[in-house]
């Protein structure tokens, strides 16, 4: 070997770890620049989006312009796929939005929207389908009022997370409520969507309400100071005395609203509960198993009159019966916008036929008379800002449950 031939090839070695290095940073770095500029287009398009769908809220936007609303939420969605990142509040609120976006979609919306993906290149688009739960490789039955517990508890974390922007914070409870329907859970997040919805619309001046200065208004003004409080029995013996002072459509208004949020809050108080005694009444059956007599061979008997037993029976029917009051005022909020209904112009009020159909849903029993009211409410009545759109939709959600095979 020559004289320094060996350090040479030393040399060049260390040159090209050092290129090699230098290579893979680039590499590193191009990566991490592509990643950022993917979350980054994420977030303008879900940006630009926001604003044509926020404008749909109280005005109606040209179909072409709303279809590409939704495709530049799709294409931000398909971003966070590509890049792995289809978890997280970004995600959460493109999700959010898209779902809402393409619930109010139009038939002229969808041509539009047809249009625009034959136009361009598929995209990678978050799967629809809820996962299925697994242990151990093997399927876990589902627990659909588990999975709505869940789901509004997430919706929860993102109105607590978002509080300052009540338009955002509605779509979300509004896609809780349509994604987990038929429980209570639903019922409250669709109540809250329109909490959200109704503060938006005040602060941007969409939605005003002036009550006249006579007697009959000021136990509505009393009334409405008391549902602020969350006090719903009291308010609703206020209303009865506006009515009282002179019969008017704002009180029997008012008090199918609270008779409506009252059912809700009773149940809301009764969910842990019944979910106490579930539990209470599984041990207490187990407990109930005793043996009598000796031997290996000797099988347990069931004791009916097991005293835990007997006690946890009758705290699970004391629920039961205040579930039933809980039931009984949403029949009292469905005798009330009946009312609103005979006195309305031409007797048509959106709010009214929708509640009507939508108290009866949420009674079991009446399935019969909800699913006509929820046809002929949706076939008479169509929805001109997003305040009647939330409820337009869930009661299209409600018709589909209750129909489903």
């Amino acid at each position: 070997m020559e004289p320094g031939h060996g350090q040479e090839q030393l040399g060049m070695g260390r040159t090209g770890a050092v290129c090699v290095l230098v290579l893979a940073a680039v590499l590193v770095s191009g990566a991490r620049v592509a990643y950022a500029d993917g979350v980054e287009d994420a977030e303008q398009l879900k940006d630009e989006a926001k604003e044509t769908i926020r404008t749909h809220s109280t005005k109606p936007v040209p179909p072409k312009e709303y279809a590409m609303a939704i495709y530049k939420l799709e294409k931000a969605q398909s971003l966070l796929e590509t890049e792995g990142q289809n978890t997280g509040a970004l995600a959460e609120e493109i999700n959010t939005q898209l779902f809402w976006a393409r619930r109010c979609s139009t038939i002229h919306i969808i041509k539009e929207l047809d249009k625009i993906h034959a136009e361009n290149p598929p995209l990678k688009l978050a799967s629809k389908e809820k996962k299925k739960k697994t242990e151990d490789g093997e399927m876990v039955e589902a627990d659909p009022l588990a999975e709505a517990k869940a789901a509004f508890e997430a919706a929860e974390a993102f109105a607590k997370a978002h509080s300052a922007d009540d338009y955002l914070v509605s779509l979300r409870w509004f896609q809780m409520a349509n994604e987990y329907p038929g429980n209570d859970y639903a019922m409250k997040a669709m109540s809250l969507a329109r909490d959200a919805q109704m503060r938006y619309a005040v602060k941007n001046g969409s939605f005003k309400e002036e009550l006249p200065d006579t007697p009959e208004m000021k136990p509505i003004r009393d009334g409405d100071a008391l549902v602020e409080q969350g006090k719903y029995e009291q308010a609703t013996e206020v209303y009865k005395q506006s009515i009282k002072i002179k019969d008017n459509m704002t009180a029997h208004r008012r008090l199918g609203q609270t008779f409506f949020r009252r059912a809700q809050q009773m149940k809301d108080e009764l969910m842990p509960k019944f979910d106490s005694i579930t539990s209470e009444l599984k041990a207490a059956t187990d407990g109930a198993y005793v043996t009598v007599g000796s031997g290996k061979s000797t099988p347990k008997v069931f004791n009916p009159n097991y005293p835990p037993l007997v006690a946890a029976k009758k705290k699970h029917q004391d629920l039961l019966t205040q579930a039933n009051q809980a039931m009984v005022r949403y029949l009292y909020a469905q005798w009330e916008f009946e009312k609103v209904l005979k006195m309305a112009e031409g007797n048509r009020d959106f709010d009214a036929a929708a509640y009507i159909a939508v108290s009866l849903s949420a009674r079991p029993e009446e399935k019969g008379r909800a699913v006509p009211a929820l046809q002929k409410f949706l076939k008479e009545y169509e929805p001109f800002n997003d305040l009647e759109r939330f409820i337009y939709e869930y009661c299209k959600t409600e018709l589909e449950r209750l129909t489903a095979k």
